[in-house]
């Protein structure tokens, strides 16, 4: 979670044409754990850190998030 806030509040975004974040991890659905075990709600743990009003520098800016995690089995 540290990792995303420092992320989240990079003045050098403001220079950025587009933000890519790349993530590995385990996960169930809609969730992935970091490293301290703790669960992360794709949508608003990670990616709406990332939107026009948490992170300003990067509004109006392409975002691509690639995220690599287990999701729960198959249904």
């Amino acid at each position: 979670m540290e990792v995303l806030e420092f992320e989240r509040l990079r003045k050098t975004h403001k220079d950025a044409d587009a933000f890519v974040l790349i993530l590995l991890s385990h996960g169930t659905h809609g969730y992935v754990y970091a490293k301290d075990g703790t669960k992360l709600s794709i949508e608003d743990d990670i990616v709406a850190k990332f939107d026009g009003t948490n992170c300003p520098n990067l509004r109006g800016k392409p975002k691509l998030f690639i995220i690599q995690a287990c999701q729960g089995g198959i249904v």
